[in-house]
This record gives structure tokens, sequence and C-alpha cells, in this order.
């Protein structure tokens, strides 16, 4: 998600007729304002206050940050974001838009905020290709059925000119209340698959919303296929809001989808551009371009070479002449498979050979790395990986955090930490895992020291920094 925020911020839903009504009016949000308006009106004021009842404790407010490489600012840029999510399950399994997880974008420092105010950590659990929904899991949930939740109807009848309600929030000028929509399917798409589209379209705050039918059932959400160049590459009706219906996503719900093992070669790639080939003499037919080999990676074991080219993987032609080529490229070995062996054609030294590669699991990466952020201390850590300690150029055993972010003029910053700076000891205790900082911060904060010493590691150099808190802030 890239644009406003949607939330609730603790509040309660307006429920009476006149907050409701008119917020619909203000927004311009289809018949809202006049629901008795025409003799085929089917939401009337008192059904579009008991579908509201019914359903408005089950909406949520998702909070999480993101960082993405911004090539123009030429540096990583965090972003933090909100979003609405449907409560699915009452162990604390919630629904949300797609876009909460990019391929190459991962959330973080998730946090689920019910209506009653509560706020609880939770995960992104591992995303299916098919469709663009996501799903996130309150942590430490597991036994407490208690949270209020929606029930989708599977196979639900709807038809164009039917009237639809849709349920969302309102945009922050307004508190991010919760609000809703009338509208009516406009036309079904049937191939490739069976979509709806909903007129109007809906506001960016009824996203990831509750598609409520006549009969005052919730029948599915609005969500948006992913773009190609966020990844998306089948079904793709990529900028259109859709009332996706809950045939596509039940299943999702009653069996939440869980890591699959990712494939992994352990290189660093480029394309074959044209002027490579040029000047290594080769066709100008794009391939792969083996720039860097991980230290003990099936691709090493197996005998690739730097500079080697690939030209057939796993029985699949490669002709990468770009970036988004080659990022197709390690998409395709993700997903061929783990614990099998996977043929490989190559050039090197203008001759054609053949290898065979056994395909490992893939270790975590530093898109994947876990993060946390601290306002106090202003500043944002994450796990060390192992294309971080290869990109580092750091010794394959490094031990610590990775310090992420900082903010500007808080008590890190101003201690001099940077992003990249390794944290090994905070306050004289050796820090590996999240955990273990999240626990020794906590610590620190009920004991108000004066200052706290940090061990850090930038690079081949090591030393010590002060931080200096101002507990009364």
């Amino acid at each position: 998600m890239t644009s406003s925020r949607c939330g609730t911020r603790g509040r309660r839903f307006a429920t009476s007729a006149f907050a409701v009504l008119v917020a619909g009016a203000v927004l311009g949000f289809g018949a809202a304002a006049e629901p008795e308006g025409g003799a085929n009106a089917t939401f009337s004021p008192e059904k579009i206050r008991e579908v509201v009842d019914r359903f408005k404790d089950a909406l949520v407010t998702v909070d999480y940050s993101t960082e993405y490489y911004d090539p123009r600012a030429q540096r990583n840029v965090k972003r933090d974001r909100y979003c609405t999510g449907i409560v699915v399950g009452g162990t604390g399994l919630i629904m949300v838009r797609g876009h909460v997880s990019l391929p190459d974008v991962k959330p973080f420092n998730v946090r689920v905020r019910l209506p009653s105010g509560e706020q609880y950590d939770a995960t992104v659990l591992e995303k299916d290709k098919r469709i663009n929904v996501a799903f996130v899991k309150l942590v430490n949930r597991d036994t407490e059925p208690d949270l209020p939740f929606i029930t989708f109807v599977r196979e639900p009848s709807l038809a164009v000119g039917d009237e639809i309600m849709v349920l969302g929030v309102l945009p922050e000028a307004l508190d991010f209340e919760r609000t809703f929509m009338l509208a009516h399917v406009a036309s079904v798409i049937e191939t490739p698959r069976r979509v709806f589209v909903a007129s109007p379209a809906p506001s960016f705050g009824m996203l990831g919303g509750p598609v409520i039918n006549a009969e005052g059932e919730a029948v599915g959400v609005i969500g948006q296929d992913l773009a190609r160049s966020e990844g998306g590459e089948i079904y793709i009706r990529a900028g259109y809001a859709l009332i996706y219906t809950a045939d596509l996503f039940q299943h999702l719900i009653e069996n939440p989808p869980t890591k699959v093992p990712e494939a992994y070669l352990g290189v660093f790639i480029q394309p074959l551009t044209d002027d490579l080939a040029q000047y290594w003499g080769l066709e100008k037919a794009g391939g792969i371009v083996v720039s860097t080999l991980i230290k003990d990676s099936p691709a090493e074991r197996a005998g690739l070479l730097r500079g080697d080219v690939i030209k057939m993987f796993d029985g699949q032609p490669v002709s990468a002449k770009e970036d988004a080529e080659a990022r197709a490229f390690m998409r395709m070995v993700r997903e061929s498979g783990v614990g099998r062996d996977a043929p490989i054609t190559l050039i090197r030294g203008g001759e054609e050979m053949q290898l065979s590669v056994p395909l490992e699991e893939s270790p975590k990466t530093a898109a994947e790395a876990e993060k946390y952020e601290d306002k106090q201390f202003g500043l944002t850590v994450r796990e060390i990986t192992a294309d971080y300690v290869l990109g580092a150029d750091l010794d394959p055993g490094t031990e610590g955090l990775v310090v992420d972010q900082v903010e500007r003029a808080g008590w890190a910053s101003l201690a001099g930490l940077l992003p990249g700076h390794i944290l090994r000891r905070v306050d004289g205790k050796q820090v590996t895992t999240i955990e273990e900082f999240k626990k020794l911060l906590a610590d620190i904060k009920e004991r108000k020291p004066k200052e706290i010493a940090v061990f850090f590691e930038r690079g081949r150099r090591t030393g010590f920094l002060r931080i200096e808190p101002d507990w009364e802030e």
C-alpha cells in the first residue's frame, strides 16, 4: 500500500443514522445519502445500522512498516503504513489487502488495533500467489478464540444490477472512523477467473473491506490485483478495485497459508545485455551472468564460476537482457522446488557445458529479516543474514543486530549510531536476536540509567558509543 492511511485509532464505529449517512454523502459514496430514494433501494437506514452493528467489531486496523530501495534517492526508504483488516478467525486470524506483502517489500513492526483500543503484536503469514489477499496472525493468541469474526458465504449469488454494501474506514481527517458505501454490481468478468466490478468504484479506504449482499451476508472483499511490476503474473486486472468473492479465498481461511520452502542457488546475478554479449563475443540472445558466488552455496559446490552465463535452467530457456527479467529468473529458481537436482546449461569461455545443481532451501535474506523499531530510542534494528554478510564483506561468523534506521535527533542518532552499525553488546550484554534486544531495552527502560554503553562493529572497525537518554521526554 502506498497511499493514504486508513484505520480507526481505536475509536468506536459511528452508528447513528446521521453519522453514517452524512459520511457517505460528504465523500460521494454512491447512494449512501439517500438509501430510500428509489423503489429498488435495498439498504434502508435501519438495515444499514443493523449491518454496521453486526460487523463493526470484526473490523480492525493493521499498522506496519515497510522498507524499499528508492533509486531516485539512492537509499533505502522506510514508510509507516496502515490498512483495514477483517477478523476471519476467532484465534486472531485477520485478512488484509494483498499489497501489505509484496515479493521484495516485507512488512515489519506489525501491530493490530482492535475496536476497543487494545493493541497486539502480529506477524504476516506467507502469501498465496493465486489471489492478492494476505493474512495477519496475532502473536500468542492461538488459545484465545474470543475475537468476533466475520463468516463469509462461500457461494454467493451476485448478478449485474445487485445492490451491495461495502464497509471500510474514513481518511485521517475524519479520525479513521468506520464507514460504508452503497454500490451495485456493474459487471461480471468470467475469465480467466470470475470476479465482479462494483460501481461506483470504492475509495481507497474501502480496499480490503467486506462486501455485504442484499440478504445482509458477507460475500467477499474489495481487492486489487498486483501489477507485473509488483510481482503479479496471473489473473492480472491491476489498477481496478474488484470484488473477490469468498470462493476465491475461503480455503485460505480454513487452512491459512504457511511458508513453502524456496529453492536457493547462492549466486548474485545480472542480465546478459547486448553490450556484454558483444564484449565476450557471444550471441545477443540474453542470459544470466553469475557475478558472485556465496561461499559453500549449492552453486559453488556444483562447480559454477564467476562469469558463467546461464542459458537454460531446469529445462527452461533463459534470455534475460534487463534487470526485471533477471528478477523473474530468480523467482523461477525459488519456485522450482527444494530437494532435487536442477540441470543447468551454461557458457564458460565460449564453450557450452552442462551442470546439475542440488536445490536447497533458501536461507533468510535481508529483505525477509525480522526487524524491530523502538521509537523511544529512535532506531530500527534487524537480523544479520547471509546475503548481508557477503554484501558488507563481513566475517562469515559475524553476530549481532544491524542498525537499519535511526531517527534524526533521536537518542541513538545523538550518540553517533548510524545505519550499517552492527550492535554487538548493549549495556554490557551481548545481543544476537531481536527477542534478546527487546527484553534488554525493556529492562533498561525500567531501570532508567543515565547512560548506556554500546559496543559496535562497522566494516572491520569496532568501537564504543554512549547513549544518554532523556527519560523526562
